[in-house]
């Protein structure tokens, strides 16, 4: 009985790791193969700010705007939404959960606030938090992000853990990764060697181990790492504002499009990648 009772435990344990794992390819190794490179979907609706990222859940589509979160089939027709109270940022979808960066102070130093009760000051490294909600969009908790100086901005999930990349004030060299456990305690923070204007927005991680950072400000760009986050290539199409990994070298690449004053919507369509230079040192 005590065996039978480790073994439950054992497999109970590796089921964990694998939800945490990105969204199961469907087809042999290929997500939504029905989709094929040049193909688009277009959100319905209009939504305040501009679009932030994408992610799936292996079956629907998850847009973060700057002010909401929409899900939608593949036909770009809304299944829910959820209104953002501050900047929503690059989604991820991980272990039934739909986790979206929320942030502010995105490219400055960290000032400080009023004093508190105790008569301290805060600073705005607090208001950094990951909203967690259900596949239908119905929130269950915000966890504040420890350790994050500037505006949270893009989430991933490798592995059984979240990987957060945020804004970085203009001028200061190199960019970080802040990776963090299953339940969000900062474990460490990755430098990445090159230079960004407003520092990294998207993360995105493929089935293979490479990760690609998207970037904007002036020249708008991405970066791909390999496994061991050294600095590969610019690849192209430029996809700074996020993209769905589908398999190989196909991706979902989102864009905003323009809506009434301000909002926005917003598109994807399926395109491959294509070798480019590597980035130039600043």
């Amino acid at each position: 009985m005590r065996k039978l009772f480790e073994k439950t435990l054992v497999f109970a344990f590796l089921a964990c790791l694998t939800a945490f794992a990105a969204p199961p390819p469907a087809g042999k190794g290929r997500l939504f193969p029905m989709l094929n490179d040049g193909d688009e979907i277009r959100c319905d609706g209009e939504y305040t700010g501009h679009v932030q990222g994408i992610a799936t859940d292996g079956k629907t589509i998850y847009w973060s705007f700057t002010g909401a979160v929409v899900r939608t089939d593949l036909n770009g027709k809304v299944l829910a939404r959820h209104p953002l109270a501050i900047h929503g940022g690059d989604p991820c979808f991980a272990a039934g959960r739909l986790y979206v960066p929320l942030g502010t102070n995105f490219c400055r130093e960290p000032v400080k606030n009023k004093k508190n009760k105790a008569g301290k000051n805060k600073k705005l490294d607090a208001e950094n938090f990951v909203l967690v909600l259900t596949p239908d969009l119905k929130p269950l908790r915000t966890i504040p992000l420890v350790g994050f100086k500037y505006g949270a901005g893009g989430i991933a999930c490798r592995d059984g853990r979240f990987y957060i990349v945020g804004g970085r004030p203009a001028g200061r060299p190199g960019n970080t990764i802040h990776e963090y456990s299953a339940d969000f305690k900062p474990l460490r923070r990755i430098e990445i060697d090159f230079n960004s204007v407003s520092g990294i927005q998207t993360i995105n991680f493929a089935s293979d181990g490479r990760c690609f950072l998207g970037c904007y400000g002036a020249g708008n760009f991405v970066t791909e790492l390999d496994g061991k986050w050294r600095v590969v290539r610019r690849p192209r199409p430029n996809f700074h504002v996020g993209a769905i990994p589908l398999g190989g070298e196909l991706f979902l690449v989102v864009r905003a499009l323009p809506g009434a004053k301000g909002r926005s919507r917003a598109m994807a369509k399926v395109r491959r990648l294509k070798s480019a230079h590597a980035p130039k040192k600043k």
